[in-house]
């Protein structure tokens, strides 16, 4: 049986697998800085604010992870030294930069806009709505005027989740450098909440 709660309902000696989770979903791109598992699962311990993840827990494993921030504060909040400390001085100075820009700049939404990131599901548990039942159960709770995110123009199953739940694409943005990122384009998809 499968149940979806807040991270900070998990025993705190749980939650860093939220974070091996994150990992799992995104070492292809975290793997241009350092290739090894282990160490970004290192350098994730205690990062993820548990008052912002939701996650499935399915027999006592977290299988799946989402959070939704606003413009007040972000999802993630990594430790350079912790983070130095997993990967080593220049490894760790270039992830803090990544991570800086992609998981912890300031949001410039409206006043009543979640925005949604750190969506992923553990690669054996992929195919069974994880995803979509984390997000309708986050979109319940966390009580916003509309929702946010971005995916990429390659991840289709996540698009097809993502349009299932209501969510339609507003912006779309060209990569940098199509080659090296893997992906074209970020898609920008916005979903405005249901009054009850």
């Amino acid at each position: 049986m499968m149940e979806i709660v807040r991270l900070r309902d998990v025993p705190p000696e749980k939650r860093d697998e939220a974070g091996d989770v994150l990992v799992e979903c995104f070492l292809p791109q975290l793997s241009l800085i350092c290739k090894e598992e282990a160490r970004w699962k290192r350098a994730f311990r205690g990062a993820l604010d548990a008052g912002r993840f939701w996650v499935a827990v399915e027999e006592d494993t977290i299988v799946g992870i989402a959070a939704c921030s606003d413009g007040c504060a972000r999802s993630v909040g990594a430790d350079p030294k912790q983070v130095r400390a997993a990967l080593g001085q220049v490894r760790g100075f270039l992830a803090m930069r990544v991570l800086r820009q992609e998981l912890q700049a300031p949001l410039r939404y409206p006043e009543g806009t979640g925005y949604i990131e750190c969506v992923a599901t553990r690669v054996g548990a992929r195919g069974k709505g994880i995803a979509g039942r984390i997000l309708k159960q986050m979109m319940r709770e966390a009580e916003y005027k509309e929702y946010i995110l971005e995916v990429v123009d390659t991840n289709a199953r996540a698009m097809r989740v993502y349009e299932r739940l209501g969510f339609h694409e507003y912006d779309r943005k060209k990569a940098p450098n199509p080659r090296q990122m893997g992906f074209n384009a970020r898609i920008y998809m916005k979903k405005v909440a249901a009054v009850d």
